[in-house]
């Protein structure tokens, strides 16, 4: 198995709900535990996404899309999830 470094970031992203007719977008940011800075794999990555939702107290209805990424540290290796 490859080893993945384990990053310490800000993640930038937009979000808004899926129920209304007009969506309003908003924009948070959290600070969490990532395994890659790629836009696209995050934005496909479930672990990360359920992360912020429960960052935001929100579980369901809720559309999220990560627009930047912060690398704050970096805190070794890991083989897992891959």
């Amino acid at each position: 198995m490859a080893k993945r470094p384990i990053y310490q970031a800000n993640l930038y992203f937009n979000y808004y709900s899926t129920k209304t007719a007009r969506p309003v977008i908003k924009k948070s940011k959290v600070t969490t535990f990532i395994t890659t800075e790629d836009l696209n794999e995050l934005n496909n990555d479930e672990m990360v996404i359920k992360r912020i939702m429960k960052s935001l107290k929100k579980t369901k209805d809720i559309k999220i899309k990560i627009t930047q990424t912060e690398i704050l540290d970096q805190y070794g290796y890991t083989t897992d999830r891959f």
